[in-house]
């Protein structure tokens, strides 16, 4: 509120107004420093709000996209830092500390070691956006790049096969999807190409749980799509009446060998596995239990896991239909 003197007259008040630049200043987040930094670096990378000090010849070694990118650029005195000139992308800082630290050094990601996702996808997101081909064929080739995922990764799983795009995870992922109730937390090892024949084992499983997300390693709420979740309830019910029919169809028959306590105890069997609560059972020739080797006849035993061998290779050969995919040899397809 403006004062005044004792003639009256009024003057401005002492404190300075906010403007709208000094305001912008003020709400702009602090600019962090990454543990990728080599003081004797000469190039400065800028992502998000995380400053990274690299060498420019290392990234125009990696990255034709870089070395085209320091070729045409001018640099400009007003944007330097620490002696360096600096560079701005608008990459996440995650992806870029990945990115830089395996250009950097390359042995902070052994292969005999378990890598995070986060890891992974920052290979193959920047692997792909600057042309940085061992990255992108370290992310994606099987047997290179292994990986933790939980229940709530595989949300970020199946946005990155999208995203990438790596369409070959789709329909593992998307199974897994219709298999992992958001209480569970159990981690899956395995490559995101090789995903097959890892897959979760059974849980009571509602539709309910895919309609209702997943909660994150951050605690927010993490969902698919609206196509990916509709893909994921019809996959479902496709893939429930596939094992009704062809993985289990062979328990409603009678006993190979005519005996009724046999029949019975196959009957009862399919009443357990295919009745409510219905649940996906992956992959069903993973699955034999043991003890059915003495509830059942010999004959009806033998027959039983031939049948699961032939169903398990058909429901993988028909996985991406039930998810209104493309064929394998389409999604495989470079």
């Amino acid at each position: 509120m403006p004062s005044s003197d004792s003639d009256g007259v009024s003057h401005p008040p002492l404190k300075r107004p906010r403007t709208e630049d000094s305001a912008k200043t003020q709400d702009r987040p602090p600019i962090l420093r990454s543990d990728v930094w080599y003081d004797d670096g000469n190039i400065i990378v800028i992502a998000e709000s995380t400053q990274f000090k690299v060498f420019k010849g290392k990234l125009s070694e990696a990255s034709t996209i870089f070395q085209d990118m320091f070729l045409v650029s001018t640099p400009s005195t007003d944007d330097v830092l620490d002696g360096c000139p600096v560079i701005h992308i608008s990459d996440s800082a995650e992806d870029v500390r990945h990115m830089l630290r395996a250009i950097h050094n390359w042995q902070l990601y052994p292969y005999q070691d378990l890598l995070p996702f986060a890891a992974v996808r920052a290979f193959l997101r920047m692997g792909k956006k600057y042309n940085i081909h061992y990255l992108w064929e370290d992310g994606r080739q099987p047997g290179d790049v292994w990986v933790a995922i939980s229940s709530a990764t595989l949300h970020d799983v199946i946005r990155l096969a999208w995203e990438t795009p790596l369409l070959c995870v789709l329909p593992q992922a998307l199974f897994s999807r219709c298999s992992w109730p958001t209480s569970w937390n159990r981690s899956f090892t395995g490559n995101l190409e090789k995903m097959d024949h890892c897959l979760p084992y059974p849980l009571r499983y509602k539709r309910d749980d895919i309609l209702g997300g997943e909660i994150g390693d951050d605690g927010s709420s993490v969902k698919l799509s609206v196509e990916d979740t509709l893909r994921c309830v019809l996959g479902r019910e496709r893939i429930l009446e596939f094992q009704a029919k062809h993985s289990y169809g062979w328990l409603q028959s009678e006993c190979i060998s005519s005996s009724p306590p046999c029949t019975i105890a196959k009957l009862d069997t399919f009443g357990q596995l295919c009745g409510p609560p219905l649940k996906i059972r992956c992959p069903p020739g993973v699955l034999w239990v043991a003890e059915w080797d003495e509830t059942f006849c010999s004959k009806c035993v033998a027959f039983g896991k031939s049948v699961f061998t032939s169903s398990e290779e058909a429901l993988w050969k028909a996985l991406p239909s039930f998810f209104d995919l493309p064929p394998w040899a389409e999604l495989k397809a470079p």
